[in-house]
């Protein structure tokens, strides 16, 4: 990885590290642990925490994330955006709380799409990369509803089955899985696209 990717990598940590502290800590400090419990059990956070984890690994040691990760993180915090903006209408936060919530839904997407497309490999993504994608949802969607029905609590409504029955949550479960596919094809496109004008680095040592 190259000293510029790397030092941006480690300004977009810096970034998400500044958004989580700020809406972690206050709560942290008035509700405890339970607030970082509550927060894992979100879409949102374990992929913020997860990205977060990418960029400093990084940040810290230099080495190229592959193809299928780098592009994989733009992804998964895009999801992220959109679903936060369009299905759930941008929260009901206001204030300074909406200022925060704003950030980790949309400064957050934004700066990991822009060093995506500035320093991420690109080319040589593989089709297959839109379904293995589909393995950090698919991983939430399993766990969120084994707790869900273990503790009463679920964390959206769209995929509460007691509430909505097995027929809707199910529908709601092909569609996001279905949307999901479509973007991760539509990105896959887009990198193979990129990586045309992509300059070869020996120094790299990208995996796919």
């Amino acid at each position: 990885m190259t000293r510029p990717a790397r030092l941006a990598a480690a300004l977009v940590a810096l970034l998400f590290l500044a958004v989580e502290a700020v809406d972690i800590v206050p709560a942290v400090a008035a509700e405890g642990l339970a607030a970082l419990a509550s927060r894992a059990r979100y879409f949102s956070d374990l992929t913020i925490w997860l990205v977060l984890f990418g960029f400093c690994r990084i940040a810290l040691t230099g080495r190229a994330p592959g193809r299928v990760w780098a592009a994989g993180m733009v992804l998964w915090l895009g999801i992220v955006g959109v679903v936060f903006f369009t299905i759930l209408g941008g929260g009901s936060a206001t204030g300074f709380d909406k200022a925060v919530s704003y950030a980790q839904h949309a400064a957050l997407p934004v700066a990991t799409a822009l060093w995506w497309l500035a320093f991420a490999p690109k080319a040589g993504l593989p089709w297959s990369a839109a379904a293995r994608w589909l393995i950090w949802l698919a991983a939430y969607a399993v766990v969120t509803i084994a707790l869900g029905f273990a503790t009463g609590w679920w964390p959206y409504g769209f995929l509460n089955m007691p509430e909505l029955g097995w027929g809707e949550s199910i529908r709601n479960l092909i569609g996001f899985f279905g949307a999901f596919w479509l973007a991760g094809l539509a990105l896959v496109a887009l990198a193979r696209a990129l990586g045309r004008y992509e300059r070869p680095s020996s120094s790299s040592r990208v995996r796919p």
